[in-house]
C-alpha cells in the first residue's frame, strides 16, 4: 500500500457495545422500567385471543407475556410472529378457506407507537454514572476518534454516541456516525415523535395492515449503503 493511500476503518457496534459499557440498555431492563409498566393494562392474552379475527392486543402486555423475550432480536421475532399469525374468519370455522393472515387492530397500532416513544424516553434517561471505562469498545472508540478522519462508525443501537466523548478524554465524537435504527435526539419534548425504528425485516409474510412494523417501511428509514462501505473499508471491526 502506498504511503499516500488512506486506510479506512469501519467500526460496527450493536447492543453488546452498550452492555460492555455497563449501560442499562437491555430489553429486560426496559421491560422492568416504569416507562414500560406504565403502559401495561395487565391484559391476559391467550392463544385463542391470537387466533380470533378481531383481537385488541396491547403490545406491552403481549411482550411482557413472552417470558423468553430477553433481547432486542427476540422483540423483533415476537412482533413478527404476532403480525404473521393466521386467524379464523369465525370461531366456528373449521375449513382452511376461512383462515387468513391477521389484520392489525387499533390497539396494536396505538401501542406500537407508544412502545417506540417509551423506549426512546427510557434510553434518553439512562444513567451514565457507572460507565465501565475499561471497556475494550470504549478503547477502540478512543483510538478511532483520533484517527484523522479515516474511520467511520455504524451503530445498530439507539443510544447517543456523543455522550461517550468525556469518557475517552475528548470534547466531541468527530468520526462520522451512522445510526441504522434512528436516534434519540429527534424527540425534544413530550409532543415530539421519535425517529427510532422498531420492527422486523421485510421477508415476513403479513397482511398489508401490518406494514408499519416493517423497518424499511418506517417514515424514518434511511438507506446507509452498508455493502458499499464494507467493500471500501480496509479494516472492519465488529463489536
Amino acid at each position: 500500500m502506498s504511503s499516500n493511500t488512506v486506510h479506512k476503518t469501519l467500526f460496527i457496534i450493536g447492543n453488546g457495545f452498550d452492555r460492555s459499557l455497563n449501560l442499562k440498555t437491555s430489553y429486560e431492563e426496559f421491560l422492568n422500567s416504569q416507562l414500560f409498566l406504565h403502559n401495561c393494562e395487565n391484559q391476559n392474552i391467550s392463544t385463542s385471543d391470537l387466533k380470533r379475527k378481531v383481537s385488541q392486543i396491547n403490545l406491552f402486555d403481549y411482550l411482557k407475556m413472552k417470558k423468553n423475550v430477553k433481547g432486542w432480536i427476540d422483540v423483533e421475532t415476537e412482533l413478527a410472529a404476532l403480525a404473521s399469525r393466521k386467524v379464523q374468519e369465525s370461531a366456528m370455522s373449521s375449513t382452511p378457506y376461512d383462515v387468513h393472515y391477521a389484520h392489525v387492530s387499533k390497539k396494536e397500532k396505538e401501542t406500537f407507537q407508544q412502545l417506540r416513544i417509551a423506549l426512546c424516553d427510557y434510553l434518553k434517561n439512562i444513567s451514565y454514572d457507572e460507565v465501565n471505562t475499561d471497556s475494550y469498545g470504549l478503547k477502540i472508540l478512543r483510538i478511532l476518534n483520533r484517527d484523522n478522519g479515516n474511520s467511520e462508525l455504524i451503530t445498530f443501537n439507539y443510544t447517543d454516541i456523543n455522550r461517550l466523548a468525556p469518557f475517552i478524554g475528548d470534547k466531541n465524537i468527530v468520526i462520522p456516525v451512522s445510526y441504522m435504527h434512528g436516534t434519540l435526539a429527534s424527540r425534544q419534548t413530550e409532543d415530539d415523535d421519535t425517529s427510532i425504528i422498531l420492527g422486523f425485516q421485510d421477508d415476513i409474510e403479513i397482511d398489508d395492515s401490518y406494514c408499519f412494523m416493517i423497518k424499511s417501511h418506517s417514515p424514518y428509514y434511511t438507506s446507509h449503503n452498508i455493502k458499499l462501505k464494507l467493500d471500501q473499508a480496509d479494516e472492519v471491526i465488529f463489536f
